[in-house]
């Protein structure tokens, strides 16, 4: 699995290298013993050093910045990076060294030039916007004309196209409340429900097509026997070739779930060294509070309704439902009652009930007891 927290600490400190900041003792070391792990890693440190040459025709303007505004941009970088993990859908992206990095990074292996930004999507209303660095959000619309992401508003769908001559870092927030569907550079599509993160470069390498993701989305795999297609969570990797599979791996859930739908999959989380082929019509499971893996069969309906839009929670827990729901309706769950976390519910609702139609069912279906306060639900 790739280590996405290495990743940023590297770029952080090749920045400040790169900009003439001394470094520390130990990141001094930090960069020597990554320089000398592995020969693409010293090939990207040789790309980072062409594309940054102040003498190359790319960088012909670098003369007229004022040092202290790139150093400054980087600062902004570092401390965007710290403060990401306490925001709700507010990210700020630079266009600064490390930014330079991680694009490099994703598209090591990719025929393409190294012109590389960063560019991070939101939804908010049901429109699509670009969050520039001053968090001002700019209505995508208007820049579809000279962009490479593109939005279908009939069947509001973002197209994140191949880009030719640029590797571009797309990293795509969708807020509590929202949804949205995209098209991967790759032609692959992805439905992603409400507080999900999914980042990835316009151009995928030659041997693999690799995204980060958190939150759910349903994933339909465009076929490629040459380049597996690779979701990271926080802990779990899933490797396919082209099928279709959902991810349910919410931050403030203890359980990761992988559910396969149609072809095949193989998944292995942070405990296990070699992956585990899933069959369609079971998931895997990883929790990470207990630290054990399971695998167990489950209805393909739950699956299909977050492709299809709806709530369909056939045989499933209430801790877990209530993990989706608090997403949704951007409500905070508190269970009175810890022995009704495990208890399986059976049904199925629009999302366009509110949050009391959806608990009345709930309590219906199996005497659950409840109580809304403001923006808190207490279950017993």
């Amino acid at each position: 699995m790739i280590d996405f927290k290495k990743i940023d600490v590297i770029a952080e400190i090749i920045s400040k290298n790169k900009i003439g900041v001394k470094l520390s003792d130990e990141e001094d070391l930090v960069l020597t013993e990554w320089m000398q792990q592995d020969d693409e890693n010293r090939l990207l440190f040789a790309r980072l050093d062409k594309v940054l040459d102040p003498n190359s025709e790319e960088n012909k303007d670098l003369n007229r910045v004022n040092p202290d505004d790139i150093l400054n941009g980087v600062k902004l970088k570092i401390n965007s990076n710290l403060r990401a993990a306490r925001r709700r859908y507010i990210y700020i992206t630079v266009a600064s060294i490390a930014s330079i990095f991680a694009g490099l990074y994703f598209g090591l292996n990719s025929e393409v030039q190294t012109n590389d930004y960063s560019e991070t999507i939101t939804v908010k209303g049901g429109d699509v916007f670009l969050l520039k660095e001053d968090d001002n959000l700019v209505n995508i619309k208007q820049r579809q004309a000279k962009d490479i992401i593109t939005l279908n508003e009939e069947d509001q769908v973002i197209e994140f196209k191949n880009s030719k001559d640029k590797i571009v870092k797309n990293t795509l927030i969708v807020p509590n409340g929202e949804s949205i569907n995209i098209i991967l550079p790759d032609g692959s599509k992805v439905w992603i429900n409400a507080g999900s993160k999914i980042i990835f470069p316009s151009n995928f390498a030659k041997d693999k097509r690799e995204v980060e993701f958190s939150g759910e989305a349903y994933f339909d795999i465009e076929t490629d026997a040459n380049r597996p297609f690779i979701v990271n969570t926080k802990n779990v990797e899933t490797k396919v070739l082209g099928t279709e599979f959902l991810i349910t791996a919410y931050e403030n859930s203890k359980n990761t779930h992988v559910s396969l739908v149609e072809g095949a999959i193989e998944v292995k989380s942070e405990i296990c060294e070699n992956y585990m082929n899933i069959t369609p019509g079971h998931k895997f499971i990883y929790n990470e509070e207990n630290k054990y893996v399971t695998k167990e069969s489950f209805n393909i309906k739950n699956a299909l309704a977050v492709k299809n839009d709806i709530f369909m929670f056939w045989g499933v827990s209430i801790e877990d439902i209530t993990i989706i729901l608090s997403h949704w309706y951007n409500k905070q769950f508190i269970f009175e009652n810890d022995a009704i976390k495990n208890v399986k519910l059976y049904f199925k609702a629009d999302k366009t009930l509110d949050i009391y139609e959806i608990l009345e069912l709930m309590s219906k279906t199996n005497k659950l007891k409840y109580n809304l306060d403001n923006d808190t639900i207490y279950l017993k």
